[in-house]
């Protein structure tokens, strides 16, 4: 599976290609990318939502402009069918977008309500339910922004190496 890093912050971009030269392992994995992530051809685009499913700010508003409301009316939806009537932090769901181009969203929490995050360790979480998702559903690439950048004001070096932490644990997993 490819994993396309999309951002349109250039330091958010800079801050991923730092820790891909120290994680080798991923470098035929990973692909850094400027500019929109909804102009992606992707199986799949990763939302760092919270774990209610409200997609009105940063990239989740992209999201919704994007794919119309209807995705984030549907991603609640099921949440509220979830024994906790949310989805926490380390797991994620997916859900069709009805797009051309990018035909799902795997909804991955990074916070459970909007905050600043204080470390990288949901953003570990979020990144690796995220791969597990894409890899259960066997979606061949999945876009991924700056997770925890946003509303969580992560640092961009601390979001690179949780999400390489991330993925990295995804995919030394067997399956």
């Amino acid at each position: 599976m490819k994993c396309l890093l999309c951002d349109i912050n250039a330091s958010m971009r800079e801050a991923w290609k730092r820790e891909l030269v120290r994680r080798l392992e991923l470098a035929a994995t990973c692909e850094i990318l400027s500019g929109d992530i909804t102009g992606l051809n992707a199986d799949a685009v990763v939302s760092p939502a919270n774990s209610f499913g409200f997609m009105r700010g940063g990239v989740d508003g992209v999201y919704t402009r994007v794919f119309g409301s209807g995705v984030e009316a549907g991603l609640q939806a099921i949440i509220r069918t979830l024994p906790s009537g949310e989805l926490p932090v380390g797991e994620a769901l997916v859900v069709p977008t009805g797009h051309g181009r990018i035909p799902w969203l795997i909804s991955a929490p990074t916070m459970r309500t909007p905050s600043r995050l204080r470390d990288g360790s949901p953003v570990l979480l979020a990144t690796r339910a995220a791969c597990r998702a894409a890899r259960e559903r066997g979606f061949a690439s999945v876009a991924f922004p700056g997770m925890g950048t946003g509303t969580g004001r992560l640092p961009f070096d601390e979001a690179a190496r949780a999400m390489f932490d991330g993925l990295a644990e995804a995919f030394s997993e067997k399956g």
